[in-house]
């Protein structure tokens, strides 16, 4: 293709390298941008709900999608005998757990999990963390969730001898709720940081925002143009003659 006293001759290589290289680099700041959408959606929810009225669980069990990132009242007692440590929680470059315990709620027959928050691992992987509560009657407070995410879901989330706390990969409330003697809600409360009976408070906001996202984003999409920046200089030749 000539273009005034220049020719544009695209070698096979050059070719190749940008027919593979620019729909990856396309795709991967496409895939930010929706990551920040992601991100601002999430946020927002947790915004709307922090600003909604506080359910009262012991007088009503709403549906997760009404309940979803509104602070939750609930009245009755923990059940130390019966607590899942939520595994390969990193906090401050330590591994370590999330400790799940059940809240049965005085006048009904119904608990929901507490995340009371995490706890450092020992070196041992056998020797697990004390996590006893006492189990007296109290009130707790907390932001209605559907627990910490894990990177990927493999195989089922318990595998063990049965023995309590039990270890889990996963937050399962189906699993959850065969491993329960009574009914326990499809979600769970993140204890208030204040409480006395927890442990360190994470924060469930994510650790980039969405501007980041948008960053990450504008650099692909700009390294995308400079390759077919590059591409065109590369291959473009000044013509030798006028035919």
């Amino acid at each position: 293709m000539r273009i005034g006293s220049y020719e544009f001759r695209p070698g096979f290589i050059p070719t190749l390298a940008v027919v593979l290289v620019l729909p990856l680099l396309t795709a991967l700041g496409f895939w930010q941008l929706d990551r920040a959408k992601e991100t601002q959606a999430y946020l927002d929810s947790l915004h709307a709900g922090l600003q909604a009225a506080a359910i009262n669980l012991n007088a009503a069990m709403p549906e997760y999608s009404v309940a979803q990132h509104r602070v939750a009242k609930a009245y009755g007692r923990y059940d130390s005998t019966h607590q899942f440590l939520l595994d390969n929680q990193v906090h401050a470059g330590q591994v370590g757990y999330h400790v799940l315990t059940p809240l049965r709620l005085s006048g009904a027959g119904t608990a929901i999990l507490i995340d009371r928050g995490w706890i450092a691992a020992s070196f041992d992987r056998k020797i697990l963390p004390d996590v006893g509560v006492a189990e007296t009657e109290r009130g707790v407070s907390g932001v209605v969730d559907k627990g910490p995410s894990v990177a990927v879901r493999l195989g089922q989330a318990y595998v063990g001898t049965g023995s309590w706390p039990r270890r889990i990969g996963y937050v399962d409330f189906a699993y959850i709720a065969q491993a329960l003697p009574y009914r326990v809600a499809p979600y769970l409360i993140r204890l208030d940081p204040q409480a006395a009976d927890g442990f360190v408070h994470v924060s469930p906001k994510p650790a980039m925002g969405p501007e980041k996202n948008l960053g990450y984003a504008a650099q692909w999409f700009t390294m995308a143009t400079a390759v077919v920046i590059i591409y065109f200089l590369v291959n473009l030749k000044r013509r030798t003659d006028d035919n």
